[in-house]
């Protein structure tokens, strides 16, 4: 019985990831300076576009939108199985946010 305990032992697509020191740094990194890099295009994004309002209202609407916005990146950089899964997805996330605000802030 203790030895088919044992072969079983990891196995399954629950079991735990071994990650090294330095991808465990890189994913940590990822996650809060890559968040922050989205959190950040987004918000200026969405007060560009919200150009009509007053300055008070996007300023509030960027203080609303942007923890929600870090949450969710840092949540997903942490909570998927991969690395690089993680470092594409939150540069293309980036990279689509800071189009999307070069284009509103050229459509003025």
């Amino acid at each position: 019985m203790a030895e088919q305990i044992q072969g079983n032992r990891g196995a399954g697509p629950l079991a735990p990831c071994r990650e090294t020191r330095a991808t465990i740094l890189v994913r940590v990194v990822v996650g809060l300076l890559g968040s922050y890099a989205v959190t950040w295009f987004v918000a200026a994004a969405l007060t560009t576009a919200a150009s009509g309002a007053s300055p008070q209202g996007r300023g509030t609407l960027g203080q609303m939108i942007g923890p929600l916005v870090y949450a969710a990146a840092v949540i997903w950089a942490f909570s998927v199985r991969r690395l690089r899964v993680a470092v594409v997805g939150i540069a293309l996330a980036a990279i689509v946010a800071a189009l999307l605000w070069w284009i509103l802030g050229d459509a003025r």
